[in-house]
């Protein structure tokens, strides 16, 4: 099934297209060629979340959606993902991990069908102690969300202290780990 503003890319990364995102990558590119954005630890140019608004999914009525207030006060690794995508397969068993040693894990499912996430997460385990939607691009738009997956560590203020573009793998499974240690004590 096509998906509208997707393009697969070499390595089978999933890659979001679209009119802004496009003329915001050449810009970019142009602009700050020297910065790799793989597994980037930022600084001072930190986002921080603003209100937003992510669709529960529906079906798991006992774990709610991801808000800016659930995200205050508890470091939290913020997932985008999609159950058609590969790469987001790949990474899924990262997540049930890190989720076992008590990390505290929201997914929000992109450019996705609600009965189609909710059966991938019956079927592989659910890692999210927050998961919902975000078909109508709501944080995609705030974080400047260039693939999936993708994912980004939130500090307790809200502020994006760490991502990647990058499916989740044994070595950035354990860079985040020990960024969340750093930025817990």
């Amino acid at each position: 099934m096509a998906h509208p503003m997707v393009s697969t890319v070499p390595h089978g990364r999933i890659v979001m297209i679209g009119r802004r995102a496009f003329l915001a990558n050449i810009a970019a590119s142009v602009a700050v060629p020297a910065f790799a954005r793989d597994a980037t630890p930022l600084d001072s140019n930190r986002t921080v979340l603003g209100p937003f608004r992510v669709e529960p999914l529906e079906g798991l009525a006992d774990i709610p959606a991801p808000t800016l207030e659930a995200l205050k006060d508890e470091v939290t690794v913020l997932n985008f993902w999609a159950s058609w995508c590969q790469a987001c397969r790949e990474e899924h068993r990262y997540l049930v991990d890190l989720q076992s040693k008590g990390v505290r894990i929201a997914g929000v499912a992109v450019q996705d069908r609600a009965e189609a996430a909710l059966h991938y997460l019956e079927k592989a385990g659910n890692p999210y102690g927050l998961v919902g939607l975000d078909n109508k691009r709501e944080l995609v738009t705030m974080l400047s969300l260039r693939s999936i997956p993708q994912t980004f560590l939130i500090s307790r203020h809200c502020e994006v202290v760490w991502e990647t573009d990058e499916g989740l793998d044994n070595g950035l499974a354990t860079e985040l780990l020990d960024k969340i240690g750093a930025i817990s004590g």
